[in-house]
């Protein structure tokens, strides 16, 4: 291992992935553990920093191909930017420690966050040890994964009879055996409106899907369209959700499968990613120290921003974009970004300053405030009335947020919550604690309006794009960076009015409503203020959460009006459109007899119905008519023309030697031995053969003359019979000359001067191994191009 990483010039501890060989034999997993955890931690890889795992945790040890298939395994993770979940793995070996072993094993695939240019991966095996990297400023992929869990189709047609006819013709393709993304695919390219949505996970998942469609009855994964509704859904309003329905793991399947999500995950240096998406637990303690690490307002305020934009990013591509939008507490701030009042980097910016200010207000900045008490928060389910007149009399606590109709926070000092929860509870009202931090949104935070408006005062801010609404006003912000600035600042310290701010954006005209984050929090609530009114309400994490969950959003949506782009699902996922002709094949041939696909044999011939033995005639006698004879003279007459090409091709060919070896003599009289005119002229077709052969010549005469003397005439050839014909003629009007004797060959040229006087010259033939090899063309110091050799 130490010499591989020597020669790559890559250090152990910038590895992020190592495919373990893992036999499954005690004590060669616990050496090879043993090792790698000795290589790395030499090299100063941090606990928990590296990604170890073993792809014959997945399909078994497959001897000498257990390597090969490592290499695919790691390639394809560095390719993807994915870390490869082991969820097979239930309890590690006891000698390893999570708390110093630079290892970790994941329950589940997870997003690799840094760019391609600083992925390392390592392979081991039996005596062997690889280091791969991904190639150094290559794009990230355009999809992550081929095969998803789900499925998304959308059933479109004028009404609903044409929407069914639709749907019976999915039913066949699908019986077809073609895969649900090819299927899903085909679907996407039909137009009109959307009348039924289905999320299938199988095959068979799609056929029973299909059955509950053609009634156009809504069941889990079906989805359809309101036939009273009218064409116009309303406009669509994004919702943000604040940190509090964060959760590891949350959205880890949408980073994996849409790889330009993870730009994001390097917004503020990349330190979040770890909180986002944590290794496996392995015991309850870890879960819980997990859920801990992103629970705090510093982790999670920044998690729930990069999941809201990721959503938002996502949703735009998709053809779902907003009208307007608001958020719950600090989802206001992405809020902002999404509609480009700042940056995405002002983003991490403002809110960490936000985080900082409110702790430092409450006195919970790490006890830099002398143990002051930071405050406590609790939920009460009640009206908005009740709890008012319960609190009048208890002083210290205020309403933090109206959430819903039964639904209000209220917020202050510890103490103070504690005998309000008292006095709600012997009223008979639901009182629960709420993690936070703080006393947030109460006076106890006031303090840090202040600190947070003088870092707004240091971005750029600009108009929003489209309305963001205010929790403190209830109404959209203003488009001057100044005002929006000064409610944006004191909005830590206001209650959070949101069942106002639903309402003022449903009279402004929302009808359409998507949760941009994990969770379903704010979905439900908007659910509870509007009741009955005509609306939607969808979350892209519903239950389930993943892939399935977006679909089932995307579902929700495209049966409410909202225009979705189906087909960028499928971009870079060897997604391809099910051919309409696709039929299921009657018979299978497996070389010695015929079947049907259901296992029978076939008794009659598909085409005339004759009776047939399918263990015996895999074509019936008369099941097909006898092949026409041919045609006598179409036969004659391609024969003729073969003939006629090729004379010409010879004629060509032998024109082309004459004229090279110096052996044709256009000037002479070409004339037979007794004196008779030589043949006729050669027809029209032919002469396009003697221009082939001239230009040919030429170009073979180019290609020798640097380097080859020139061709110097043969010695007549001896005396002999021979047919009459233009040759023959020439030959025995000529004196035959002696033919000299052969010399040695030697490398050097032969010297016209040591031939005998009054001797023909011998003709030098040029081999094709003596030629030189052609000039290669070198550019010249000014600029032109010269020819060396």
């Amino acid at each position: 291992m130490r010499r591989a990483y020597a020669r790559a010039g890559v250090s152990p501890a910038r590895v992020g992935l190592v495919e373990a060989h893992g036999t499954g034999d005690p004590a060669d997993d616990a050496a090879e553990l043993q090792a790698l955890t000795q290589v790395f931690t030499e090299a100063g890889a941090a606990p928990g920093s590296v990604t170890l795992g073993s792809v014959t945790a997945r399909i078994g040890h497959t001897g000498g191909a257990a390597v090969l298939a490592g290499l695919i395994k790691t390639a394809c993770a560095l390719h993807a930017g994915v870390l490869p979940g082991a969820p097979h793995i239930t309890a590690p070996r006891r000698d390893w420690d999570p708390e110093t072993s630079p290892f970790v094993f994941g329950d589940r695939a997870r997003p690799w966050p840094v760019p391609p240019a600083e992925r390392y991966a390592g392979v081991n095996g039996a005596g062997f040890h690889a280091v791969l990297a991904a190639r150094a400023g290559a794009p990230e992929p355009v999809s992550g994964q081929d095969a998803w869990p789900a499925e998304l189709f959308l059933v479109r047609g004028a009404d609903r009879a044409a929407a069914r006819d639709r749907l019976d013709r999915l039913g066949d393709l699908a019986a077809t055996g073609a895969r649900l993304r090819d299927l899903a695919r085909t679907c996407a390219a039909d137009d009109g409106p959307v009348r039924v949505a289905i999320v299938a996970t199988g095959p068979d998942d799609l056929r029973a899907k299909i059955a509950a469609a053609r009634e156009f009855r809504a069941a889990p994964g079906v989805f359809t369209a309101d036939p009273a509704a009218g064409a116009d859904p309303g406009r669509v309003a994004f919702l943000f959700p604040g940190p509090g329905g964060m959760r590891p793991g949350a959205l880890a399947d949408l980073f994996t499968a849409f790889p330009r999500l993870r730009r994001l995950l390097r917004l503020d240096g990349g330190r979040h990613a770890a909180a986002m998406f944590p290794p496996a637990a392995f015991t309850p303690e870890d879960a819980g120290r997990q859920r801990a690490a992103l629970a705090g307002v510093r982790a999670a305020q920044p998690a729930a921003g990069i999941a809201g934009l990721a959503l938002h990013r996502l949703l735009t591509e998709l053809g779902v974009r907003p009208d307007m939008a608001a958020g719950h507490g600090y989802g206001e701030l992405v809020a902002l970004c999404a509609a480009g009042v700042f940056g995405e980097d002002d983003l991490m910016a403002i809110g960490a300053a936000r985080a900082d200010a409110v702790l430092a207000a409450a006195g919970a900045s790490g006890g830099v405030s002398g143990g002051a008490d930071p405050g406590a928060m609790a939920a009460v389910s009640a009206a908005l009335g009740e709890v008012r007149a319960a609190l009048s009399g208890v002083g210290g606590v205020v309403v933090a947020g109206h959430d819903a109709p039964r639904r209000v926070v209220i917020s202050g000092t510890t103490a103070a919550v504690e005998r309000a929860a008292a006095e709600l509870r012997r009223r008979g009202l639901a009182v629960r604690p709420v993690p936070a931090a703080c006393a947030q949104h109460s006076p106890l935070v006031a303090g840090a309006s202040a600190v947070l408006r003088a870092e707004l005062g240091r971005r750029d801010l600009r108009s929003p794009a489209f309305p963001v609404w205010s929790n403190t006003t209830a109404a959209p912000y203003d488009g001057d960076p100044g005002e929006l600035a000064a409610t944006l600042a004191g909005q830590v310290a206001a209650p959070i009015r949101f069942v106002e701010q639903i309402e003022a954006m449903y009279a402004a005209g929302a009808r359409v409503f998507v949760e941009a984050g994990p969770e379903r929090g704010l979905a439900g609530l908007v659910g509870e203020i509007l009741g009955d009114r005509p609306h939607t309400a969808v979350a892209c994490d519903a239950p389930g959460g993943g892939i399935e969950g977006l679909l089932c959003a995307l579902a929700g949506l495209a049966v409410a009006g909202v225009p979705v782009d189906a087909a960028a699902l499928f971009a870079g996922r060897d997604a391809r459109p099910v051919p309409p002709s696709a039929a299921a094949p009657g018979w299978t041939v497996n070389g010695h007899r015929v079947r049907r696909v259901d296992g029978g044999r076939p008794t009659t011939a598909p085409t005339t119905g004759a009776t047939m033995d399918a263990d015996r005639d895999v074509r019936p006698a008369g099941a097909f008519p006898p092949p026409a004879p041919p045609d006598a003279d179409a036969a004659e007459a391609a024969v003729l023309e073969y003939l006629r090409a090729t004379r010409e091709l010879v004629a060509a060919q032998r024109e082309v030697m004459l004229r090279f070896l110096g052996a044709a003599d256009d000037d002479g009289d070409d004339r037979a031995e007794d004196g008779t005119p030589a043949a006729e002229p050669l027809p029209a077709e032919a002469l396009a053969a003697e221009a082939l052969a001239a230009e040919s010549t030429d170009v073979l005469r180019r290609a020798t003359a640097a380097t080859v003397p020139e061709p110097r005439p043969c010695p007549a050839p001896e005396p002999g019979p021979q047919a009459p014909g233009r040759d023959a003629g020439r030959a025995q009007a000529e004196p035959p000359t002696p033919r000299p004797a052969p010399e040695p060959e030697t490398e050097t040229e032969p010297e016209t001067g040591a031939e005998p006087a009054g001797a023909a010259p011998a003709r030098q033939v040029v081999r094709m191994a003596d030629l030189p090899p052609l000039p290669i063309p070198r550019p010249s110091p000014d600029g032109s191009t010269a020819a060396a050799s």
